[in-house]
């Protein structure tokens, strides 16, 4: 990756499924002075114009986010989802000015919402001593990532961000809250998200923490016998930036990337598993075959 010249002094990169969120992107960022682009990565038709590129993709969400950083020219960049927004105005402006200040720093984003008014909130695990405190998509050095392999191909769909923020802390950054502020908007009551994260947090968990035979007493009453690593797991198994327009790492539902396989993924099995199956008539009856058929079965 040749180092590119640019006054633009951020590239926001967002991987994202959801045509009908990218004009609510796109209007969230028009208040700001400075010199941007907007680069949204995902299964649309290839669009640029002005400070907005579309690029089609119909990869994983981390390699989504890396083929826009391929053709981002920012100075700094963040990688952020498509249901985060801003609350204030010039945001971008005064996130910028703050990135350059602290260079040794994540300048991180505040989430408004009743869970992270507690600062415990932002930590890796708020019950494991030591657990490091870790940003929301923060503003990060371009020139630093060019040097450094970003996000680990082992993760599906989440964290993977995670692990890139826990390496720079480990190379001596540090977190710096702001006071800019963002709001989630859920799309719907699904997201194809949600079928990696129990994966993906195993495997960041794997990477950074390990046995604690003394454990912790939580909030709940009970034991976890985890600590935090001194160092990761491993090395980091990154992309091959000269072949992102291919399938790389573990890839779930991202096996296949093109236009029919995304469809049959993403609406077919949305609805039959999503829809069909969670209806309460559907749910009572499945669970009464596997009451009455398969546990009975095994315990014989």
């Amino acid at each position: 990756m040749k180092p590119t010249k640019s006054n633009i002094e951020a590239s926001i990169l967002i991987s994202s499924k959801n045509k009908f969120a990218i004009r609510n992107i796109v209007d969230n960022f028009k208040d700001n002075r400075i010199k941007y682009e907007i680069i949204i990565a995902g299964p649309f038709s290839n669009y640029n114009e002005k400070n907005l590129k579309i690029i089609n993709s119909y990869n994983k969400p981390p390699q989504c986010h890396l083929e826009a950083f391929k053709l981002s020219k920012g100075k700094f960049v963040s990688f952020l989802p498509d249901d985060l927004f801003f609350s204030q105005k010039n945001f971008l402006d005064k996130w910028v000015k703050l990135a350059k200040k602290n260079k040794k720093k994540l300048v991180s984003l505040r989430l408004l919402n009743e869970i992270n008014y507690d600062f415990n909130s932002y930590r890796f695990h708020p019950e494991i001593k030591a657990s490091p405190y870790l940003p929301i998509g923060p503003l990060l050095n371009r020139d630093l990532l060019r040097k450094i392999k970003i996000f680990d191909k082992r993760f599906n769909a989440t964290f993977y961000d995670l692990d890139l923020y826990l390496r720079l802390l480990k190379k001596g950054y540090k977190v710096l809250f702001s006071n800019i502020q963002v709001k989630e908007k859920n799309y719907s009551s699904y997201s194809l998200n949600q079928d990696y994260n129990s994966k993906d947090r195993k495997l960041l968990n794997e990477l950074w923490t390990e046995k604690n035979l003394i454990g912790t007493t939580t909030i709940f009453g009970d034991k976890i016998f985890l600590k935090m690593r001194k160092n990761r797991l491993d090395k980091v198994q990154g992309y091959n930036f000269s072949k992102l327009n291919k399938p790389q790492g573990n890839l779930g539902r991202w096996k296949l990337n093109n236009k029919f396989y995304f469809f049959i993924s993403n609406k077919i099995y949305f609805f039959i598993f999503k829809k069909i199956f969670k209806l309460p008539v559907i749910e009572s009856k499945l669970y009464l075959f596997y009451r009455s058929c398969i546990k009975t079965k095994y315990q014989k």
